[in-house]
């Protein structure tokens, strides 16, 4: 999954040099766990746009705040701490609704509403604004995928975050003229980075949303009469997985976005309990290849199970 590291978000922010003090928090805005980040500026003036393009350049996009709130001054505890429990609440800003009217901006605030949880969207709306943030940002490049079949990228929705200006960018993509990146089998190489398809994107962006999420692990077992050769069993293991490409395959964020990457060998070791492991079934590191849980149960004397 991904990690959100809220301390090197406010590094970031005070090493623009125009913040004197800051910090970072995840607080739900309309009912979505969102970045917060609280900043006192110096003498000079900045909007809450300008250094969420700052931080672009410094943090990947999943560490950017949805939210940036100016404030005077931080409340401080008895023991000369940033009191994170009295930072106010993020109000987030109301403007003249705008009904969406075109085909596609209908079909947008269906996707939107979906991912962020809300009743309604006005077409001018801020994603960012109204507890946007690149998780459901993924969310939504598979969804406009799904339902438009359009290709996105994830900085398009920062670059066009209304509904409006991403209707119209999107309305200016020629499905004719788009074409689909396709890996070769014989140029993979465990340096490049690879596109993801949408439903990647999808299971990507709902196995993030929580460390324990196992909504996508498929457990299966296989019952053996006898006594395998354990030796051969892991080299068998190891051959199938080293000759298999998406057995190999893990997902990374690099440059903003989100890439598959293919590691060009796995040492597999298998292991061998004599109990039934009660933890198998657990949640993935999707950075970690490969992504597949495999165990040699003993329960009876001459029967063994794998799964």
């Amino acid at each position: 999954g991904l990690r959100i590291e809220l301390d090197e978000i406010t590094e970031k922010l005070i090493s623009l040099g125009f913040i004197k003090n800051a910090v970072s928090i995840i607080r739900k805005v309309n009912n979505i766990d969102a970045i917060c980040s609280y900043v006192i500026l110096d003498n000079s003036i900045h909007s809450e746009d300008e250094i969420k393009k700052l931080l672009a350049e410094k943090l990947p996009n999943y560490m950017v705040p949805s939210h940036i709130i100016f404030m005077d001054k931080l409340p401080i505890t008895l023991n000369g701490k940033i009191d994170t429990k009295n930072l106010p609440e993020v109000k987030v800003k109301e403007n003249i609704f705008i009904k969406s009217s075109s085909k596609t901006e209908k079909q947008l605030e269906k996707i939107w509403t979906n991912a962020l949880g809300l009743e309604k969207i006005s077409a001018t709306s801020n994603f960012f604004e109204i507890g946007g943030d690149s998780l459901a940002s993924i969310r939504i490049v598979s969804d406009i995928y799904s339902t438009l079949h359009i290709k996105i990228e994830i900085k398009d929705i920062f670059e066009n975050p209304t509904i409006c200006k991403l209707a119209k960018y999107i309305e200016s993509i020629n499905p004719k003229e788009e074409k689909t990146k396709r890996i070769n089998k014989t140029s993979i190489s465990s340096d490049k980075l690879y596109p993801i398809t949408a439903s990647q994107r999808g299971i990507f962006y709902t196995v993030s949303k929580s460390e324990d999420n196992i909504s996508y692990n498929t457990p299966f077992g296989i019952l053996f009469n006898g006594i395998p050769d354990i030796k051969k069993l892991e080299n068998a293991i190891n051959k199938i997985i080293n000759s298999n490409q998406a057995f190999r395959t893990y997902f990374v964020t690099e440059n903003n976005d989100v890439y598959q990457k293919v590691a060009e060998k796995i040492d597999f070791k298998l292991k061998v309990t004599n109990y039934k492991n009660e933890d198998f079934i657990k949640p993935f590191d999707l950075g970690t290849p490969p992504l597949m849980h495999i165990e040699l149960n003993k329960f009876r004397w001459k029967s063994f199970t794998s799964a």
